[in-house]
């Protein structure tokens, strides 16, 4: 039996056989199907198979890295810092605002580092971060 048979055989029985996403292995669902025979015909078709499924199978679009502009980056810290400065002078207790005033003292010199040096990428975490510190000081849990 060819490789296009085995894998029409498995489907017809409900088996899907597929690349995993590395592209070395093959997944087979459900496994609990598979008698012994298919199994045996599944190892010394594989190489055959991991060609014919990788061909069969659309290749994702890979992320392409952001790329924003110094402009973008400075309206970025502009808003993160303006929704912390709110969560601390509006929402927060007298016990958390100075706890937040200080989270926010801390990371500016890494926003302002990261600014200089035009990483907007990892600007962009460090501020995701402040503010999910900010939100965890608000609700009573630590993040740090």
């Amino acid at each position: 039996m060819d490789v296009q048979e085995l894998v029409a055989t498995l489907a017809s029985r409900g088996i899907r056989i597929a690349p995993d996403p590395t592209g070395e292995k093959l997944t087979v669902e459900p496994a609990s199907r598979l008698t012994d025979a298919d199994r045996a015909a599944i190892k010394q078709a594989k190489p055959e198979l991991l060609r014919l499924l990788r061909k069969d199978t659309p290749t994702p679009p890979r992320a392409q890295p952001m790329t924003w502009t110094q402009d973008e980056g400075a309206a970025l810290i502009t808003t993160v810092m303006a929704r912390c400065a709110y969560q601390r002078d509006q929402r927060a207790d007298a016990v958390s605002r100075p706890r937040i005033a200080k989270l926010m003292q801390d990371f500016e010199p890494m926003i302002a580092y990261l600014f200089e040096q035009a990483d907007y990428e990892s600007l962009r975490f460090c501020l995701i971060d402040l503010e999910r510190n900010i939100g965890g000081t608000l609700s009573g849990r630590e993040w740090n």
